[in-house]
């Protein structure tokens, strides 16, 4: 499959879209989803990624790369310089971002509770482990850069068009990163509740949005 295709260019373009919107929902979920499920759509529209970047790990096996800085540079199309070429990059970040690890924290969780009476493991625990280690997931975000690169290499040529997707591109980032401050500052006061007797209230107990108020996380997140 060449790199400059319809068809990979409009697949990339799709990935970038999805990435955005995994750095959005999984810390949302993480952060303000603790101790209960999110909205069932969120957790259907996650499984539907997660199949999305499964197939782009298998056609990234089959998509030539350009061999320098790029796409000037030689186009290997051979299998096995493409396979090599996958396996010293991002082949093994995404497959950790693509294991159920919700799943397979739970699983492990269960054994250890059947096997030693829940002693030393408690499913809210189990819970929270998994979730967090959903976060695996956003490592997809250190292809963002790369990806926003190629699509403008590729799809933005007048100089105009090009200033306009660095705005567009500054302005997506900070959104984001916004959010993921957000989500960590309500997480560090979260897990503060509680953990040792004699310190300060948080700013979730002096709003009435700790977890005691009943708050929903779409209110503690608003």
């Amino acid at each position: 499959l060449h790199p400059e295709s319809p068809i990979r260019m409009g697949w990339d373009l799709c990935s970038m879209v999805l990435i955005l919107l995994l750095s959005i929902i999984i810390p949302l979920e993480v952060c303000f989803f603790v101790d209960s499920d999110p909205p069932q759509f969120m957790i259907i529209f996650q499984y539907l990624i997660d199949v999305f970047f499964v197939v782009d790990i298998a056609l990234n096996f089959f998509t030539a790369y350009h061999e320098g800085h790029g796409i000037s540079g030689r186009l290997v199309t051979h299998f096995k310089g493409i396979a090599k070429h996958y396996a010293k990059g991002w082949l093994w970040i995404d497959i950790g971002a693509s294991l159920p690890w919700l799943e397979v924290i739970k699983l492990i969780g269960l054994e250890s509770l059947d096997t030693k009476g829940g002693e030393t493991v408690t499913m809210l625990k189990i819970l929270r482990y998994a979730k967090a280690a959903r976060m695996m997931k956003v490592l997809r975000v250190l292809k963002l850069g790369g990806l926003m690169q190629m699509v403008e290499e590729k799809m933005v040529a007048a100089q105009s068009m090009t200033v306009a997707f660095q705005l567009l591109k500054m302005t997506v980032v900070m959104m984001v990163l916004s959010h993921n401050v957000a989500c960590l500052w309500f997480a560090v006061a979260y897990y503060s509740e509680g953990s040792e007797v004699g310190l300060p209230r948080t700013w979730l107990q002096t709003a009435g949005l700790d977890a005691a108020s009943g708050a929903s996380g779409w209110e503690q997140y608003v």
